[in-house]
């Protein structure tokens, strides 16, 4: 019996100490798991902090490299465009140098007609479709006094382009001095327009008219066709809101872009920052439209010796006017090289083509008159023609630019939001920089709080704890007392060892916070001083729109058209 129990009490305690073996392992192992949990924990925080910013980063990365990409895209295919351009149409240039060639070899007579009529018979074999081959057989017949062949030939370019040939043959006839026939060739050109859908050439007319190129009873017609257009224009239902939406696209057009080291604190610590961005934009069109409009309306217009020479350049300005043919490549042009001028941002850049315009075949009276005033280059308007496009459309410019000016002044966010790692705040003007510094620190204090907070032994460690209890317990029943001391003096080593850990990550949490309470008002402080800024720009700019609206209200239609080819102007 006692033998047995012998045996039993040998095999418990082997057992024990197999426990012991396996709670000793198994504490250590917790022991690790706790450390690892506790270090992840309290790093939390930092890996937060820094993936948002790493986010913000990557973001920003993404963002350039699309642009970086856009842009040597753009640049690449513009030659593309280019090329292919002078590849399929350098004939249509080859004719249009020819045309005001004829008209001034014919003035000083220092061409034979027989070499004139060569070339323009090579141009028109060349030029299978281009409507200005035919034209120029027939000036080049009319000045050999062939009246069959000038027929013939001018028939042939009303065919291919009645307008255009009308037209070029008005100008003609106005350089010739033959006012007749160019008030003829006018009225025939008048007849076959439409005010709701014109062809860029009408922009010709205009500048002609601008300029009082066209003769007395020519420029009367003219100006009565202006008014007739815009009368029905303005009957139409809705124009008066079309007219503003037209105007204020192509106003907001214009507005410059911010660079990339402009009010970096704001950018990267602002949730209000893309209301901000736009605002500013807005605030600084005003500067820009104000040098436009001064640009358009203030100083001498140069003004030509004669009147051959001054239609000539008009007559460059209309055989230099690419046809619908060029159309699809001119657009692709001219879309490259707004990506290009907007750093490879295609969205704005598309913004800036469909604001414009200014390529489509067919266009409205009034939205070429605005294409003229606000894109010159791609309307092919000169000083004058703009100048006149500003006048004959002030009211509609005036209201445009009201509405354009509340909608930026709106738009202007009242307060800016500010974040910085998980503090956040709010301000006006900056003015409240000691409540966000206490605001802050607060914010601080309690993250500092939470996380000791979180700081504590738990259920793992108490786990460990109480089954290193329950082994010390069974080894004193069982009179074990080596096991029960080296249960307890386990459980006490391993208390300590844990306490001494638990207190490395609050000396850990105390740096990081120490760390934040020295950096983060330094970057609230940035913020703010670019806050005031900001606001101090935005007013500035934003004075300036009475200006503009000033230089606006002071212009007429009548004190921008000649009554002749002369200085004198119109007064109607």
């Amino acid at each position: 019996m006692s033998g047995g129990l012998g045996s039993a009490l040998s095999a418990i305690n082997a057992n024990i100490g197999r426990v012991n073996e396996n709670v000793v392992r198994l504490a250590g192992q917790v022991e690790a798991v706790g450390s690892e949990v506790a270090a992840v924990d309290g790093r939390v925080q930092d890996v937060d902090t820094r993936l948002v910013s790493l986010v913000q980063e990557f973001q920003e990365f993404v963002r350039r490299d699309i642009l970086q990409k856009e842009l040597q895209l753009a640049e690449t295919r513009v030659v593309k465009v280019r090329q292919e351009l002078i590849d399929r149409f350098s004939h249509h240039d080859d004719v249009r140098r020819v045309a005001v060639g004829i008209l001034q070899a014919a003035d000083v007579s220092l061409v034979r007609q027989s070499i004139v009529n060569d070339c323009t018979e090579e141009l028109m074999l060349r030029s299978p479709r281009y409507w200005l081959a035919p034209c120029l057989i027939a000036l080049a017949s009319w000045l050999n006094d062939n009246r069959d062949l000038a027929g013939r030939a001018l028939q042939e370019a009303i065919r291919r382009n009645d307008e255009r040939t009308s037209l070029f043959f008005a100008l003609v006839a106005r350089r010739a001095g033959r006012n007749v026939g160019c008030e003829r060739w006018l009225e025939r050109y008048f007849a076959m327009q439409d005010p709701t859908a014109l062809e860029r050439d009408i922009v010709v007319v205009l500048d002609a008219f601008a300029c009082g190129l066209l003769g007395s009873d020519s420029t009367g017609q003219c100006s009565r066709r202006i008014q007739e257009w815009i009368t029905e224009l303005s009957s139409r239902a809705g124009f008066v809101e079309q007219q503003q939406a037209q105007w204020v696209n192509a106003m907001r057009a214009k507005a410059p872009v911010l660079g990339q080291d402009e009010y970096v604190n704001l950018k990267k610590y602002s949730p209000t920052w893309p209301q901000l961005q736009f605002a500013m934009q807005g605030a600084r069109l005003h500067e820009r439209l104000k040098d436009h409009f001064r640009g358009i309306l203030e100083g001498e217009l140069p003004v030509a010796q004669t009147l051959a020479f001054k239609v000539d350049e008009i007559l460059d300005n209309l055989v230099a006017n690419f046809d619908e043919e060029e159309l699809p490549l001119r657009r692709d042009e001219r879309l490259l090289n707004l990506i290009i001028e907007c750093q490879g941002d295609r969205a704005a850049a598309q913004v800036k083509m469909d604001a414009e315009r200014s390529l489509d075949e067919r266009v409205d009276f009034t939205q070429l008159l605005t294409n003229a005033a606000m894109n010159p280059e791609t309307a092919d308007a000169s000083k004058a023609t703009q100048r006149l496009a500003v006048a004959l459309t002030k009211d509609w410019i005036k209201s445009a630019y009201d509405d354009l000016t509340a909608s930026i002044r709106s738009g202007t966010p009242t307060e800016m939001q500010i974040a910085i790692d998980n503090w956040s705040g709010r301000t006006r003007e900056g003015e409240n920089e000691a409540e966000l510094v206490q605001s802050m620190r607060d914010e601080i204090d309690r993250s500092h709080a939470a996380a000791l907070a979180r700081v504590k032994l738990g259920a793992g460690h108490y786990a460990a704890l109480a089954v290193l209890g329950v082994i010390a317990v069974v080894a004193l029943v069982s009179q074990n007392w080596a096991f029960a001391i080296l249960a307890l003096a386990g459980g006490v080593g391993y208390y300590l060892y844990t306490d001494n850990s638990l207190k490395g990550q609050r000396q850990s949490i105390a740096l990081h916070h120490s760390q934040l309470r020295e950096s983060m008002p330094k970057i609230l402080r940035a913020v703010l001083a670019e806050v005031v800024d900001w606001r101090r720009e935005w007013a500035s700019m934003d004075a300036v729109s009475a200006e503009l609206r000033q230089l606006l209200d002071e212009i007429s239609a009548a004190q921008f058209v000649r009554s002749s080819y002369s200085s004198a102007r119109m007064v109607h």
